[in-house]
């Protein structure tokens, strides 16, 4: 049956000798499997560069309840500005958080909560002209409500320090070095009120990224059991520095 559904694209990779496997997130099924046949081999051949990864289609699919596998019969960009092509800095934050997802959403039933989600933190990145340096910090932020262990927010003048294996604020450090765990606590909380406009002093340099980029990676890997170490985020790191 043909079927209709919005996906963010997680990746892809060539099947054959002119076919394409996507993995995408979709508003209709959730995580999901297609197949794009031909496409390389085609007069629209070209058109296989939209199927990027953090990109978000819609699609015309032909669906079976099931199957482990879908077959796509066109494709089109939700939003036109996402024919022009990413930067360094955008593509290199493009393939971490795809990767992150990859990781973290499970091959589970359909949850719009979360494609909502998905749907308008991927149509703002590519609203954007330039990419904005803290926009994953605050989207992995933001995935893990949805992913199930969102932090605790019990910030205070005595909760100053926060605890990644806990996932709340608490009157002591975790670790040797209190001047930059008071730095994770206040870049922490700064968070909970934060948008992908915000201007947040806490990261408004590189080492202090990076400072925050560690913490809800060893977050991330203490609270979900697929979060492995991530083949991107060196790319990531190279590319802001």
């Amino acid at each position: 049956m043909l079927q209709k559904t919005r996906a963010i694209i997680l990746s892809s990779i060539k099947y054959g000798d002119s076919s394409l496997i996507i993995h995408a997130y979709t508003g209709e099924w959730g995580r999901t499997s297609l197949l794009l046949k031909g496409i390389r081999k085609s007069r629209r051949g070209n058109r296989s560069a939209i199927f990027q990864p953090f990109y978000l289609l819609e699609l015309d699919v032909y669906y079976r309840e099931n199957r482990e596998m879908h077959w796509i019969r066109d494709a089109s960009f939700v939003q036109n500005r996402q024919a022009k092509a990413l930067d360094f800095t955008k593509a290199a934050q493009a393939m971490f958080l795809s990767e992150v997802l990859v990781k973290t959403i499970g091959e589970e039933e359909k949850n719009q909560e979360l494609f909502h989600f998905l749907e308008q933190s991927v149509s703002w990145f590519h609203t954007v002209p330039q990419a904005a340096p803290s926009f994953h910090l605050l989207f992995m932020f933001m995935l893990s409500r949805y992913l199930g262990f969102y932090p605790r927010n019990n910030f205070s003048s005595e909760n100053t320090y926060f605890n990644t294996g806990t996932g709340s604020f608490s009157t002591m450090p975790s670790s040797a070095d209190p001047e930059r765990e008071k730095l994770l606590g206040l870049q922490w909380s700064s968070c909970f009120n934060a948008g992908y406009n915000s201007d947040i002093q806490h990261f408004n340099n590189q080492r202090n990224r990076n400072i925050f980029l560690d913490s809800i990676l060893r977050f991330y890997k203490q609270h979900h059991h697929s979060m492995r170490d991530l083949k991107s985020v060196d790319v990531l790191r190279t590319v802001f520095n």
